[in-house]
């Protein structure tokens, strides 16, 4: 029981410290993004090819971290949820989630489409959404091809559901496809 409770509570203490964390990086990061825009803005056209390609990847690199900043707070969130499960229409769910993807799905001319998905599960809506918002959002932004397309099915296995979601790019190496999925 003792070391039950520790557990609880060092999980519990991590969760705080992701979630604080994560907040308190994103601020310096703001600060970099203003001043090389900044930078960019005033002197962009003094500088050169490569420096303004400087200027650039400083940007890219700052966005990327910004967003694996918000990651983590969202998987801290997601840990302390109390979401309830319910049951709700995965299509529909599935649907929105695209529709939240409109701008990047136009951006890289990309297809989206829902083969087929169960009208009625049971899930924490919320929690599924966001896993298909994100696999679908991998599938379009880690795509070279001039038109990714991505396609979400699923199929029954017994009393289960294995959904899949497709895409026509390069994939993930057979080595990595373990590790890439094992925190979650």
């Amino acid at each position: 029981e003792t070391l039950v409770s520790e557990l609880k509570r060092s999980n519990a203490d991590l969760e705080q410290f992701a979630y604080a964390a994560s907040h308190d990086l994103k601020e310096p990061l703001r600060t970099v993004s203003n001043f090389m825009n900044l930078l960019n803005n005033h002197y962009g056209e003094a500088l050169d090819d490569a420096g303004r390609e400087f200027i650039r990847f400083s940007i890219d690199g700052v966005e990327r971290m910004t967003q694996l900043i918000s990651s983590l707070l969202t998987y801290s969130q997601i840990a302390n949820s109390d979401e309830s499960y319910e049951f709700a229409n995965l299509k529909e769910i599935v649907e929105f989630k695209v529709l939240d993807l409109s701008t990047k799905i136009v951006e890289k001319n990309a297809a989206v489409s829902i083969v087929d998905l169960p009208e009625s599960i049971y899930c924490a809506s919320g929690q599924l959404g966001m896993v298909f918002y994100n696999l679908i959002n991998n599938a379009i932004k880690f795509n070279t091809k001039d038109d990714p397309k991505v396609e979400i099915d699923y199929t029954t296995e017994g009393n289960l559901y294995v959904f899949s979601v497709k895409d026509n790019g390069i994939g993930i190496k057979k080595e990595f496809q373990e590790k890439i999925f094992e925190l979650f």
